[in-house]
This record gives structure tokens, sequence and C-alpha cells, in this order.
């Protein structure tokens, strides 16, 4: 069952990927982040840096590649956290050298794994549990469940999603390890 579910979900991936012209981070070993850029149209949110997103303002969405899971397999937190900083490097590579990515004032997403970020500098937004919030954590449970690796013993609890911000001054202020990302 999981087989079957696993494959209907990585063509309907595929398909929401092409059709919406999501960019990995230029330079990424393991493209394990798609950035789709977009006119913000949501609520003004004030940054705790003090930086205003609003209505007309250039942000890029993050996403996972979840077809990109089964290559963590068994991972432990400290190579979760190497894959993470290493796009995280990429990015500030990318916001410095190409003008798709320099010219977004924000990044963002919403994530059922907001620790990990939260270490790495992002703000992390508790999310308002209306019936489109509950449905969009549902959908991100069960994509976790479908393409957790089969060894991974998977914790069943439903978690509810957060979203995390990111200004690209705060990328940029990350030590970056651009040598390693220039190869």
């Amino acid at each position: 069952m999981k087989n079957a579910a696993k494959s209907l979900l990585e063509k309907f991936e595929k398909r929401i990927v092409n059709s919406n012209n999501w960019l990995y981070i230029p330079k990424s070993k393991n493209n394990m982040f798609y950035i789709a850029p977009h006119i913000y149209k949501g609520r003004t949110i004030k940054l705790p840096c003090n930086t205003i997103i609003k209505k007309g303002d250039l942000v890029g969405e993050i996403h996972l590649d979840n077809l990109k899971t089964d290559k963590l397999g068994n991972a432990n937190i400290s190579k979760l956290f190497r894959i993470v900083n290493h796009e995280l490097d990429c990015l500030h590579y990318a916001i410095k050298e190409d003008e798709t990515f320099s010219s977004i004032k924000a990044y963002y997403g919403k994530t059922l794994f907001h620790g990990i970020l939260k270490r790495q500098g992002f703000t992390i937004l508790d999310v308002k549990k209306t019936v489109k919030s509950t449905l969009i954590s549902l959908w991100m449970n069960i994509l976790r469940i479908v393409f957790s690796p089969k060894e991974k013993t998977i914790n069943s609890s439903f978690r509810y999603i957060k979203e995390y911000w990111v200004t690209k001054e705060k990328l940029l202020q990350r030590k970056c390890k651009e040598r390693q990302i220039k190869k």
C-alpha cells in the first residue's frame, strides 16, 4: 500500500514542480530544496529584525524535494544539519551571484520540522488553526509517512505546521563555506 501511495505521490509532485517552475538552489550537491519565487499576497508580517513583508514584495517559497528524502535513509540529526547547512550556503551564494535570487526580499515556507530551521536562524511563526492550515498539516503528515525510509520507525503522532521566514540579509550574514560551493 505504501509503495502504491508513494508512486502516485511521486507523479503528483513531479507535475506540481514542472507546472510551477520551481527552481533548485544553484550549485547544490543535494538538490533537496526548491525555491518558488512569487509576489507575496498574504498579510503584512513584521519579522524580529524589523523587516516588513507586505503585499507586492518578491518572496521565495522554499519546498523540500520529497523525491530525494530516500537519500536521507536513517539520517541522524547531524547529517540533516549538514544537508540544511549546505543548502543554505548555496542559497547564500546564489543571492550574491544570481539576480533571480538576489531580488527576493525574504524566503519562507511551512514545515513540520521547524526545530531544525529555528537553529539555523529562521523566524518561526505559529499558524492559526483553520481548515486550510489543518489540510496542509494533514498533507505534510501524509508525505512524511509515505516518503520516510522503510527502515525508519515513524512517530505516527499528528504534527501541526509552523511557518518559517528568513530575510535575504540574514542569509547573507551567515558564515558560508563558499570555496566548497564554487568547486
